[in-house]
């Protein structure tokens, strides 16, 4: 499969003066053939690192987004907030496929999570260290695209290019 179809739901929930929420949905096509599959993932005190081939990627994150990713194989008495989401998904029939780290927007990484379902593939915007915690704790794979591992991340294969 080297392109799906996937509906982005974007929300934004604005605070302050006024309390609203702003839906986008569109569908387009995703050529996955411009992503690769991250195969490692680390954590440190305050980021994110993504590898890929010869690519490593460093996201910024709070402690607290550490603690979640690293808290994915532990088992807890009640559910934490990324096990509820995960249960919610489940209840509703949706199955999560993956994630995609996408782009860099305003100085701060994206990504989708993408769902499925038997009629559709739907693709949620997410900070990338929650959609990397739903994918620690439900196995599953994330992609990095290839622009983005080249234009933002660190070339760490020596001798090669």
């Amino acid at each position: 499969m080297n392109k799906i179809a996937v509906t982005v739901l974007s929300v934004s929930v604005i605070l302050g003066v006024y309390i609203g929420f702003n839906f986008q949905l569109w569908t387009h096509q995703v050529d996955m053939e411009e992503y690769s599959e991250v195969t490692e993932i680390e954590t440190g005190e305050n980021h994110l690192l993504l590898k890929s081939g010869c690519w490593l990627l460093s996201m910024g994150v709070s402690p607290e987004q550490v603690h979640a990713i690293e808290q994915a194989d532990i088992e807890t008495p009640r559910p934490m907030t990324h096990d509820l989401l995960l249960d919610s998904l489940d209840a509703s029939g949706m199955e999560p496929q993956g994630v995609l780290v996408h782009s860099l927007q305003d100085g701060s990484y994206r990504a989708a999570l993408i769902l499925e379902d038997d009629l559709e593939t739907e693709a949620v915007d997410s900070r990338p260290s929650d959609a990397v915690a739903l994918a620690a704790r439900h196995d599953l794979p994330v992609y990095a695209r290839d622009d983005l591992l080249e234009n933002h991340g660190e070339f760490i294969c020596e001798g090669t290019i």
